[in-house]
């Protein structure tokens, strides 16, 4: 339907990190529909498939963005950059600027620092992740986290999930202590 009624440019967002996500083969039909798809948000994790999605060629036809946690794996293999939430931008501008720059012990130290702070949704699904740790609540512990890193109280989260404990957000505020000295190393 919006290719049919809009003449918009349309970027894909494969946002499903539990094994539902688009195959390669299908985000590579997706695209073959239309010149308008020009970009992809890939937040998927697995080893083979984001190789899968450049040995198609889709990094040549798509803009493909990885996402804090996993923009190096992208970036090696193409990817035009990354894209995550403003609260990760000092470490993930860093991580770039180091990839960029050539200093890959630097990148790979920065996104193993990111791995272990990006924790999904769904600890189970995070738990998967190489390097992540899971110690908190997670809604309660993300907003509170997400607070200390941006300098913007979000205030609790709503029914029914419960606020952080003190105890959370002083791992929260550990967790961002930890980010912001791996990211300030030169």
């Amino acid at each position: 339907m919006v290719l049919e009624e809009t003449g918009l440019p349309i970027a894909l967002y494969d946002s499903s990190p539990v094994g539902t996500y688009m195959s390669p083969d299908l985000v590579a039909r997706i695209a073959a529909m239309s010149d308008r798809f020009i970009a992809m948000k890939a937040i998927v994790s697995d080893v083979c498939h984001i190789p899968g999605l450049y040995n198609l060629g889709l990094g040549e036809r798509l803009k493909i963005f990885g996402v804090e946690w996993n923009m190096m794996p992208h970036l090696l293999l193409g990817a035009a950059g990354a894209m995550g939430g403003s609260d990760w931008v000092p470490v993930v501008s860093a991580t770039y600027d180091a990839f960029r720059e050539g200093n890959m012990e630097r990148a790979w130290k920065l996104q193993k620092a990111i791995v272990a702070q990006s924790p999904l949704l769904i600890p189970r699904i995070a738990a998967m992740a190489m390097g992540s740790r899971i110690d908190h609540s997670v809604i309660g512990y993300m907003k509170a986290k997400f607070s200390i890193m941006s300098g913007i109280d979000m205030g609790p989260p709503m029914p029914p999930y419960l606020p952080a404990s003190p105890g959370e957000i002083e791992r929260a505020r550990q967790a961002v202590a930890q980010l912001n000295d791996v990211t300030a190393e030169s």
